[in-house]
């Protein structure tokens, strides 16, 4: 069977997304951030950023979770992407901190912070691999906004073990998750792992937003008294 010129690109093409697909999921930290880099160079992570107005918390719910637990808290932001949701969440946080590990990615959220001068004094941003980063201290909220998928199951459970170290008392996390069926087992994984605070599956999509607190009398292991790694951006 011969093929079309436009069908071998497009079998190139997908090919060369599962071969990204498979880097940010199980490679070196330089090669996730070059892909990442790429990615975010290329503009494929814009339409996300478009809208920087008052985000609808009925087209994308999390916002009423970080509106409600994030007041005169701190918050760390695991995959910060390019900072767009240190902008759009109200402004009722005490601090801010976002990861990620594309140095794109922070650039850019730096280039925008810097155009929302009142929110500059409480906002820093880490180019780090979440893996590796080490936050220093504890905070109220934990966000992992669409970040876990790109996680084994393994990796995402002791994340979610060396994480707990850095909740503060009656800390959270808020985690969403975009296709709950794709990403089953995170989901169950998570449900296992954790305490289901509250949860939110809007109707007619596969998205889901829980809100956890670790298990009680779980001892998570590792120091919370370490200085924050990654470049401070």
């Amino acid at each position: 069977m011969n093929m079309s010129v436009g069908d071998t690109k497009r079998l190139g093409s997908e090919a060369a997304k599962r071969r990204a697909w498979e880097t940010k999921i199980r490679g070196s930290e330089a090669a996730k951030r070059r892909v990442w880099n790429a990615e975010y160079n290329k503009g494929e992570w814009d339409y996300l950023d478009a809208d920087t107005a008052k985000p609808d918390e009925n087209r994308d719910p999390i916002y009423r979770y970080l509106n409600k637990y994030c007041v005169d808290t701190s918050v760390l932001d695991l995959g910060c992407g390019a900072g767009t949701t240190a902008l759009l969440m109200t402004d009722a946080y005490r601090e801010y901190v976002g990861v990620d590990i594309s140095t794109v990615a922070v650039e850019k959220a730096r280039a925008r912070l810097a155009q929302n001068p009142q929110r500059a004094g409480k906002v820093t941003f880490f180019a780090s691999d979440i893996l590796s980063f080490v936050p220093g201290r504890k905070f109220s909220t934990i966000l992992f906004r669409e970040s876990l998928p790109y996680f084994p199951v393994k990796q995402i459970v002791d994340l979610m073990r060396r994480y707990s170290d850095y909740l503060a008392a009656d800390g959270v996390f808020i985690i969403r998750i975009y296709d709950k069926r794709a990403y089953r087992e995170i989901v169950e994984t998570l449900e296992k792992q954790l305490d289901v605070v509250e949860k939110y599956e809007p109707e007619g999509t596969l998205n889901i937003m829980a809100v956890y607190r670790p298990l009680a009398g779980a001892t998570p292991k590792g120091s919370a008294g370490r200085e924050q790694t990654g470049n401070a951006c």
